[in-house]
């Protein structure tokens, strides 16, 4: 949810670019990585919990990534992208 707030905030340039990729950097390595490494490390005894709850943070970290990455690309260069089923 965060990181669609953040892109509004991009595509309506209410914050610069530069600004708006440290909010995605913070977002995806704070919130999405290093919070459920840190309850995997201090609250979760048993490991095969622990395992799931980091591969999921990983995978959502690694999408995250992607989705801030895809958009900048969308929002620098935005008369290179024409309408295509992927962008529907």
């Amino acid at each position: 949810f965060l990181g669609y707030v953040i892109e509004i905030l991009l595509s309506r340039k209410y914050v610069g670019e530069w600004l708006g990729m440290g909010l995605h950097l913070s977002n995806a390595n704070l919130l999405a990585f290093l919070v459920p490494a840190w309850i995997v490390w201090t609250l979760i005894d048993r490991p095969a919990v622990g395992a799931f709850l980091l591969v999921h943070a990983t995978i959502t970290w690694m999408k995250l990534i992607s989705y801030a990455h895809a958009n900048s690309d969308y929002r620098t260069s935005p008369e290179s992208h024409t309408a295509t089923l992927a962008l529907l």
